[in-house]
C-alpha cells in the first residue's frame, strides 16, 4: 500500500486525539486520499462521492455483518454469544430482500406523518424533563434531557414499559461497548452476559405483546414473528427491537447534547432565543457540524477499486458519513459553526441509499422539543465556567459527549 494510503498517524479511534476532534484527522487524511486504511486495518472512506457510492452499492458493499464488532473477541466470549442473537440478523444489518421485508412492516410508524402525531407527547416528556432541573440554576444537559427524552421516546414507541428503561438502557450501552470498544477479556465477558439477558427480556417483550396487543413496535414485530403466517423470526424480531433502541436512544441523545454544545460555545444560541424561526436551521447545522453517527459499516464482497486504490474483498470498510460535512472542498467555512446557510447545508448524518435512518423525521422532532423548550424557559443558558468539552470513546461510528453544564440566572 502506498504511503498516502495510510492513515494510521491520523485514524487510531482509541486515541484521545482522535476522541476529541476526529474531524481534524479527517481532514488531513483526505488531503491525499479520499480512501486510507486506519490504525487497525479497517478501510476509511472520506470523500463524498466514495462514501456515497459504497452506501448506495448493495451487492459489492453488504451489510450482513454491520453489527459484528469492530474488534475481535475472545473465544470464552463468542462461544457465549452462541446463545444470544448477536450473530442474527434484522434490519440493520440485512441487505434486500431481507431487509425491505423487515423495513416494512416498521415503516408507518416513523413516517413523518406519524411522528408528527407524536409531537404533543415529545413535548410534553420533554417540558417534565425541564420541570425537573428549571429551579435550580445549575445541571447537566446530557443526563438531564439530552439522554432521557430520546430514550422515554423511543421506548414508547417500542413498547418497553418506563419502569423498565433504566435496565434496557444499561443492557443496551454494554451491547454498544462489545460492538465498537477494545475491551480486555473480563468487559466483554460482562457485555456479553449484559446481552444475554437483554436478548431474553426482548423475547419476553414479543410475547407478552403477542398476548396482549397494543400500538408499539413490539406488538407489530411479535404478530409477524409469532402469528399464523409469520413474515419473519423471532429472532429477527429480537435484533430489530435491539438495534431500534440503539439508533434511536444513542444517536438522539449524541446529536442533541452536541448541537447545543454548539450553540452555547457560540453566538449563535442568543440568535435561536432571539429567533426561534431559525431552530430548523440550528438543527440542520448540528447534523452537518457534529453528527453524533460518524459511519456505519460495509464488508465488500469483491474487490472494489474506489478513490485510486484496491480494497480487496471482505475488508471492512467504513464510509465516514461525519466527514461530508466537514469538507472544505465542499463546503464554505466548513468548520465554523453557524445557521445562515440556508440549503447549502450539506451533511450525510441520516446516510443514504436503502439503509437512510428510519428515524430521520423522529430525531428532528425531539432536536425540535430540546431547544424549542430551552429557548422559550432558559434563554439565558450559558456553559458552566471551566467547561472542557469531553467525548465518549465510540470508535468510528459514535460520537457523544460525556457531560455538558450549564447554568442559567
Amino acid at each position: 500500500m502506498a504511503a498516502d494510503r495510510d492513515g494510521t498517524e491520523y485514524l487510531d479511534p482509541a486515541s484521545p486525539k482522535f476522541i476529541h476532534d476526529p474531524y481534524s484527522a479527517y481532514a488531513e487524511v483526505r488531503r491525499s486520499a479520499p480512501v486510507a486504511q486506519a490504525s487497525d486495518g479497517q478501510w476509511i472512506l472520506l470523500g463524498d462521492d466514495e462514501i456515497s457510492a459504497a452506501l448506495r452499492d448493495v451487492d459489492r458493499f453488504t451489510s450482513t455483518r454491520n453489527l459484528d464488532g469492530d474488534y475481535p473477541l475472545s473465544k470464552e466470549v463468542a462461544e457465549l454469544l452462541n446463545s444470544s442473537e448477536y450473530y442474527s440478523q434484522g434490519m440493520f444489518n440485512a441487505d434486500p430482500p431481507d431487509h425491505s421485508r423487515m423495513r416494512k412492516l416498521l415503516a408507518e410508524f416513523f413516517s413523518p406523518r406519524n411522528v408528527r402525531t407524536l409531537e404533543p407527547a415529545i413535548r410534553a416528556i420533554t417540558d417534565s424533563l425541564v420541570d425537573g432541573f428549571a429551579a435550580e440554576h445549575a445541571t447537566d444537559l446530557i443526563s438531564c434531557l439530552a439522554y432521557p427524552l430520546p430514550l422515554s421516546v423511543i421506548c414508547l414507541i417500542m413498547g418497553v414499559p418506563p419502569e423498565d428503561q433504566d435496565t434496557v438502557k444499561e443492557w443496551s450501552q454494554d451491547w454498544t461497548a462489545l460492538l465498537v470498544l477494545p475491551l480486555d477479556d473480563d468487559a466483554q465477558v460482562r457485555c456479553a452476559s449484559s446481552l444475554l439477558a437483554y436478548d431474553n427480556y426482548l423475547r419476553s417483550l414479543l410475547a407478552n405483546r403477542f398476548a396482549n396487543p397494543r400500538n408499539d413496535v413490539a406488538t407489530v414485530l411479535a404478530g409477524a414473528s409469532m402469528g399464523t403466517n409469520p413474515t419473519c423470526s423471532v429472532a429477527e424480531a429480537v435484533v430489530v427491537l435491539r438495534s431500534l433502541l440503539l439508533a434511536g436512544h444513542e444517536t438522539a441523545s449524541g446529536l442533541i447534547g452536541n448541537t447545543l454544545y454548539h450553540l452555547l460555545r457560540t453566538s449563535e444560541w442568543s440568535r435561536v432565543v432571539a429567533e426561534p424561526r431559525l431552530i430548523p436551521a440550528a438543527i440542520d447545522e448540528g447534523l452537518r457540524f457534529d453528527p453524533s453517527s460518524q459511519s456505519t459499516i460495509r464488508v465488500t464482497t469483491v474487490d472494489v477499486i474506489m478513490g485510486g486504490v484496491v480494497i480487496p474483498a471482505g475488508s471492512r470498510v467504513h464510509p465516514m458519513t461525519g466527514s461530508v460535512g466537514r469538507d472544505e472542498n465542499q463546503i464554505p467555512d466548513a468548520n465554523v459553526f453557524r445557521l445562515d446557510r440556508g440549503s447549502a447545508t450539506r451533511h450525510l448524518a441520516f446516510g443514504v441509499g436503502i439503509h437512510y435512518c428510519l428515524g430521520a423525521a423522529l430525531t428532528r422532532v425531539e432536536m425540535a422539543a430540546a431547544l424549542s423548550v430551552l429557548v422559550s424557559r432558559l434563554p439565558g443558558l450559558r456553559l458552566a465556567d471551566g467547561f472542557e468539552a469531553e467525548f465518549v470513546p465510540g470508535g468510528f461510528s459514535f460520537r457523544s459527549l460525556m457531560s455538558l453544564p450549564v447554568e442559567w440566572d
